[in-house]
């Protein structure tokens, strides 16, 4: 075991800065619990259950503008019925009282009258006109003549066969099953006959004057319109509302993109829920049926654990309940956004680093004396006893120590006094003798100083000529990135300023949260300036160095591509262009790069210049063809030559542009020849690569490209480049 002198003791100063905030994490861990408990769950599920209801009370208003106005109109031409204004024998007067109506009320599709002996009159609207079908069952029996009404033009008629019977409709039966005459009859939702939709109808039946003959007038009230209106209702942000019908069909499609389309509304209405993909919406009906019906919300977890509130409301159309169904996610109605956890996190930090900041202000006046107590017995143990001992004490017992080692230098200066006196008479003797020796000395000494002024001189004109020649060469690209940090420096400042005359009068959280934010998103425009300055020194050097020489080197293929993206990168930013390098690691070349460097500079800005003229947001990729590429890959074809073969590398450029006519790819390689000629494009870039792909780096180049889907260049290069002939470096110091 360690003795008490080896044993390591604990700081005062950090085991108080511990304790204080400690107490601080604890109380927050407290506050944050009782918030969400006592206000945020208790408001997500008024604001749920508010927004719910306004979306249900729409819908409600809905069906009953769309319903109650069919009744009256069955009630009034129940009227023209008795009156003897109409029968089923004769289209024509009824035509004449109900296309008006028809016409006027867009969500009635259609009327149909019919009497117990089968005679039946059926008056649809189409897209052409108007279309009449007449059935006399007793008569005629499956057949039944159809008349087509066109403006401006006489009927014409069809006839046709069908197992067909009017008696036998569901709104026939349901109005003859009525207790009295005229009483109104709403029928489940079902599909219609004539003209495939759903719809629910609305039916009496009525007896005309001195006759028993039974007759009933139905109209057909198409359901597409509930789905267009249950379609825009949107609750929170992904929440949504149905219609439901008693026994679970829906009628009215929620508001989500797979039921956006008139197609879908037809293939899914009177569907079950779960056939359509709306298990929320009958898990919401379920717990409803379960509670018994009442008005409370319901709450219930999905699959994927997401809490969801809904509200189910009944709706009663004649002696059928329907039910409006609304359901969101309760996350919609939390005012506990990303942006409020993060802000609460860095007001959370704030505090901490109040409280630390604060635990190590008291912590100092108190570590502080102690320190300078120590400092200074350090002083008077090496004899620095010219000085007085001074020391910042705000404590008695601090003075008291203080006092004490004052009296104690005291006496070690009047003994040191008498010392000094001693040996007074013995130095000047030393001094003396040692006189010529100094002066010796003193001439030796000057001479080598002004030895080492001038070496240091030449040394350092050396240094600035080399640090002259690196700044003279990335200095422009480094302007910009400096040129922020030194702006954000200066802001930060500013702020720090502003902070510390809020400090003098008064803090608010608000301030500094702000200085908080500030400080924050200054550094991280530090950090990304100053990485992306690191990043153009680094490829400039290498660049630099291959660009301007035609040194053969050993090299890392993607290394040398990824130096040159970096530089092209204020190229494609501002033309909003992605650059991909997906080559592997470890690909190695004996070769010239900076020919390398040139092609893919080459190739990226004729594809910047000419795949994304007029389109923004491109993608270019470099990328290697491997053994089990086979058949065309966007455009360009794999080999069965592996890309990483002793002897070649397989290197494949490819972008989404907007491709090159086929007309032109047979010359895009001739010099001079551009698409862009008055407009700065010379015709030379992709003459220049094909020229350094071929004569220089050995290796052979080829162009697939269709319109609008964009370009693939492949490039077959030796590992180990051959030796440059005289014309190769001609050709290359030129370019």
């Amino acid at each position: 075991m360690l003795s008490q002198e080896q044993r390591p003791l604990p700081s005062l100063s950090w085991q108080l800065t511990l304790q204080i905030v400690g107490l601080v994490l604890l109380l927050a861990a407290i506050v944050v619990p009782l918030f969400y408990f006592l206000h945020e769950r208790p408001m997500i599920n008024a604001l749920a259950e508010a927004t719910q209801i306004a979306a249900i009370q729409r819908v409600e208003s809905k069906l009953d503008s769309q319903f109650r106005p069919v009744e009256r109109i069955l009630l009034q031409s129940l009227a023209w019925g008795r009156a003897g204004m109409f029968n089923e024998k004769d289209a024509e007067p009824f035509n004449r009282l109900m296309m008006p109506m028809l016409r006027n009320v867009p969500f009635m599709s259609s009327v149909v009258t019919a009497n117990q002996s089968g005679e039946e009159i059926l008056l649809i609207k189409t897209p052409e006109g108007w279309k009449n079908r007449l059935s006399r069952v007793d008569e005629w029996g499956k057949r039944q003549q159809w008349l087509e009404w066109k403006k401006d033009l006489p009927p014409t008629s069809e006839w046709t066969e069908r197992d067909y019977d009017p008696r036998r409709r569901p709104w026939y039966q349901g109005a003859a099953a009525e207790k009295s005459d005229e009483a109104i009859h709403w029928s489940a939702p079902y599909m219609l006959v004539s003209t495939g939709e759903a719809a629910i109808s609305v039916s009496a039946r009525w007896r005309a004057p001195n006759s028993e003959l039974t007759h009933v007038l139905d109209f057909d009230v198409t359901l597409a319109d509930i789905s267009r209106l249950t379609r825009t209702i949107q609750i929170g942000q992904s929440g949504y509302v149905s219609l439901l019908t008693e026994d679970g069909r829906v009628i009215g499609l929620p508001r989500l993109p797979e039921f956006g389309s008139e197609a879908a509304l037809r293939s899914t209405i009177l569907k079950k829920p779960q056939e359509i993909g709306l298990g929320k919406i009958q898990a919401a009906l379920d717990i409803w049926k379960n509670q018994g019906g009442g008005s409370q919300s319901l709450h219930f977890d999905d699959d994927n654990g997401v809490s969801w509130i809904g509200s189910v409301r009944p709706l009663q159309v004649g002696e059928q309940t329907l039910a409006i169904v609304a359901i969101a996610p309760a996350a919609d109605f939390s005012s506990i956004s990303t942006r409020l956890v993060l802000s609460a996190l860095l007001g959370l930090l704030a505090v901490v680093v109040i409280s630390y900041l604060a635990a190590r202000h008291i912590v100092k006046r108190v570590r502080q004396p102690l320190q300078q107590l120590a400092q200074e017995s350090t002083r008077l143990g090496g004899m620095q006893l010219d000085e007085p001992v001074s020391v910042d004490a705000r404590f008695s017992e601090i003075v008291e120590l203080t006092d004490a080692q004052e009296r104690m230098r005291l006496l070690l200066l009047e003994a040191r006094n008498t010392l000094e006196e001693a040996n007074h008479d013995l130095e000047d003797k030393i001094i003396l003798r040692t006189q010529e020796l100094e002066t010796a000395n003193e001439e030796m000494t000057q001479l080598l100083l002004r030895l080492r002024q001038t070496q240091a001189q030449l040394v350092q004109s050396e240094k600035l000529s080399a640090l002259g020649a690196l700044v003279a060469g990335v200095s422009h690209e480094l302007n910009t990135p400096i040129g922020n940090c030194v702006l954000i420096a200066s802001t930060v400042e500013t702020q720090q300023i502003e902070f510390e005359e809020q400090l003098k009068t008064g803090l608010r959280r608000s301030v500094l949260s702000n200085f908080l934010n500030a400080l924050r998103d200054g550094n991280q425009i530090l950090q990304r300036n100053l990485k992306r300055a690191a990043e153009l020194v680094h490829s400039f050097k290498q660049i630099a160095v291959d660009q301007s020489s035609d040194q053969r080197r050993e090299f890392d293929l993607k290394e040398i591509v990824h130096e040159t993206q970096l530089s092209l990168m204020p190229t494609l930013k501002k033309a909003g262009c992605h650059f991909i390098n997906a080559l592997p690691d470890g690909v190695m070349m004996d070769s010239y790069p900076g020919p390398l460097i040139q092609i893919i500079t080459n190739l990226s800005t004729n594809a910047v210049t000419h795949g994304f003229e007029h389109a923004a947001g491109g993608e270019i990729q470099v990328s290697l063809v491997g053994a089990d590429e086979a058949g065309e890959t966007q455009g360009c074809t794999g080999t069965d030559t592996d890309s990483y073969a002793d002897e070649n590398v397989h290197l494949l450029f490819r972008d989404n542009g907007q491709g090159i006519p086929e007309a032109n790819l047979p010359r895009i390689f001739d010099p001079f020849f551009t698409t862009r000629l008055g407009h700065g494009g010379s015709g030379l870039g992709l003459n220049i690569v094909y020229n350094l792909v071929t004569r220089v780096l050995g290796g052979s180049i080829r162009v697939h490209s269709e319109e609008g889907r964009g370009t693939c260049f492949e490039i077959i290069l030796p590992r180990k480049a051959p030796q440059k002939r005289p014309v190769d470096e001609e050709f290359e110091i030129s370019n």
